[in-house]
């Protein structure tokens, strides 16, 4: 994306360039002196801070709350509303197969290319989502796992941190896959396919705090209009 945003050829010749900066969080957001512009300042190996004439500010919530916005001089509404408005969880487990075992669900070939499935359970599992699609290169991935709420909670305890070099080469043994293989009937058969995995817990992603908005009872009401308010009269959009 980065790159095809960086292009003067697309999506036609004479396109206006312009270069993403990767690897540099949001750390701190505030008005310049002037009061007319507003100072992002960002941190990682080339942390700087910059003034803009506007700033549209497009993280969930939570990673917001993680930023320095003492500078915004913002009402004690809008930072109960940035601190009070929840998201839910969610989790999943993406499990790579050499054969694509779960076309034999479908009652005809017509589903296999366009309906999909999706099947659910009692089970820790949650959900089970069958792709109807077929790239043809070999990659036959199955949501083997799709969990919200608390059950998404429980999962996410077992998701390993791959960006550490000790956690283990992803197996059908590990704690994860085995909760989505052994569990199931209908899957534990199948450990003759598996390739390898992937689990992701949105609530544990420093970029998203949170699946997706889930606002309590009167917050959309009461709270969420002061940030409509904040839209059409600063500089700042959140």
């Amino acid at each position: 994306m980065a790159a095809r945003l960086k292009s003067t050829i697309w999506p036609q010749a004479g396109a206006t360039s312009i270069d993403v900066s990767l690897s540099t969080p949001a750390v701190a957001i505030s008005l310049a002196s002037d009061g007319r512009t507003i100072q992002v300042t960002t941190g990682g190996e080339k942390a700087s801070t910059n003034s803009y004439d506007m700033v549209f500010n497009t993280t969930a919530l939570g990673p917001l709350q993680q930023m320095d916005l003492s500078g915004l001089n913002l009402d004690r509404d809008i930072l109960d509303g940035i601190r009070a408005l929840s998201y839910d969880r969610a989790t999943k487990v993406a499990i790579n197969f050499n054969k694509r075992w779960w076309t034999g669900f479908y009652p005809n070939v017509d589903a296999v290319h366009h309906g999909g499935g999706v099947s659910s359970s009692d089970l820790p599992l949650g959900f089970t989502v069958y792709p109807s699609w077929n790239n043809g290169d070999g990659t036959n991935v199955l949501i083997a796992s799709c969990t919200w709420a608390q059950d998404a909670s429980r999962m996410a305890a077992l998701v390993p941190d791959y960006t550490d070099p000790s956690t283990p080469t992803p197996s059908y043994t590990g704690p994860i896959a085995a909760v989505c293989l052994e569990e199931s009937p209908t899957l534990k058969d199948f450990h003759g396919y598996y390739i390898t995995h992937h689990a992701w817990a949105w609530s544990h992603d420093p970029c998203t705090c949170g699946a997706f908005a889930l606002f309590g009872p009167g917050r959309f009401q009461n709270i969420y209009p002061e940030f409509r308010q904040l839209l059409a009269n600063s500089r700042l959009t959140i």
